[in-house]
């Protein structure tokens, strides 16, 4: 535009002019992503629109939490019952034995 009227147009020099108000608009855009960005990945975590895992509202204080050594539990390698029952009056599973 500034090339049709005969001028050079916008420049960084003009920033601090206050007739244009560049630098003010600049300063509010970069204030809306610092408040808006991590807004918005708190939503992408929280709220689940598809096919994505919900987090818990509170999952950022999740690191804060001091785990206690009690609630640590160490691997077992003691072998653990298995109560699994199969129906063998069906006769498709009759058949597959």
């Amino acid at each position: 535009m500034g090339f049709y009227q005969g001028t050079v147009g916008m420049r960084w020099k003009n920033l601090n002019d206050h007739d244009n108000g560049m630098k003010e608009v600049l300063i509010i855009m970069a204030v809306e992503w610092l408040i808006i960005l991590p807004g918005a990945y708190y939503l992408d975590q929280v709220v689940s629109l598809g096919s994505g895992i919900r987090r818990h509202p509170l999952f950022f204080l999740d690191h804060m939490r001091k785990k206690s050594k009690q609630s640590i539990r160490r691997p077992s390698l003691k072998r653990q019952s298995s109560k699994v029952e199969v129906e063998m009056e069906k006769a498709d599973v009759a058949q597959e034995v």
